[in-house]
C-alpha cells in the first residue's frame, strides 16, 4: 500500500464518520495494513490532515508564483486558488470513486465585497 492510498482511506473515513470517531486501528483495518504500518507513514492520526494541508499550501505557492506581477493581488489569489484546487480535484477523482466535489468559491459571502454592510 502506498502512502496516498492510506491517506485516502483515512480521509474517507473522517468524512463519513467524523475525525474523532475514527481510530488508527480502524483506519489500518480498512486499509488492510497493521497499525504499525500506519505509524510508519504517519506519526499520528492528525498527521494525515497535515499532509493534505502541506500539499495544498505548496500547490498554492506554485500557482501564485506563476501569476503576473502587475495583476491585482485578490485576482491572483482567486485564480491561483481555483487552479490549485482544480488540479487537486482532478487528482482526487483519479484516485478514488467519490463524486466530484462542488466547485470551490473563495468568496461565498457575495461578489460586492461588502459582506452584508
Amino acid at each position: 500500500m502506498m502512502i496516498s492510498d492510506l491517506e485516502a482511506v483515512a480521509l474517507r473515513m473522517f468524512e463519513e464518520r467524523g475525525f474523532s470517531a475514527v481510530t488508527v486501528d480502524e483506519i489500518a483495518a480498512e486499509a488492510h495494513v497493521s497499525a504499525r504500518t500506519f505509524y510508519r507513514y504517519f506519526p499520528s492520526k492528525e498527521e494525515v490532515l497535515l499532509v493534505r494541508i502541506d500539499r495544498r499550501a505548496q500547490a498554492l505557492r506554485v500557482a501564485l508564483s506563476g501569476r503576473p506581477v502587475p495583476e491585482p493581488v485578490l485576482h491572483s489569489v482567486h485564480v491561483a486558488l481555483e487552479n490549485a484546487l482544480a488540479a487537486e480535484d482532478t487528482a482526487l477523482r483519479g484516485s478514488s470513486q467519490r463524486q466530484p466535489s462542488r466547485r470551490f468559491d473563495p468568496f461565498p459571502v457575495g461578489r460586492s465585497g461588502r459582506h452584508g454592510r
